[in-house]
């Protein structure tokens, strides 16, 4: 609902490969709820502190490693351009 949406992501992607399709567009319909809600907000805050618990707070070392090799692949497609 939260960063669960974050978790699948980041959990999928050790498990299956994904895919860049660029002319794909992918609407997400909301109603910031937690904006209007009270207990909404509460629950949006207790998904952010489970999330990053699990995942790091400020250093997130796969995620750097992910990020720097989709940088390097970027690059290399570039040079082959």
């Amino acid at each position: 609902m939260y960063l669960e949406d974050a978790e699948l992501t980041r959990v999928s992607g050790h498990v299956a490969d994904s895919l860049y399709w660029p002319d794909v567009t992918i609407i997400h319909g909301y109603e910031r709820g937690a904006h209007k809600n009270l207990r909404l907000t509460w629950i949006a805050l207790r998904s952010s502190v489970a999330y990053f618990n699990k995942w790091g707070w400020f250093f997130d070392r796969e995620r750097r490693r992910l990020n720097q090799a989709a940088l390097r692949e970027r690059d290399r497609i570039l040079r082959e351009k």
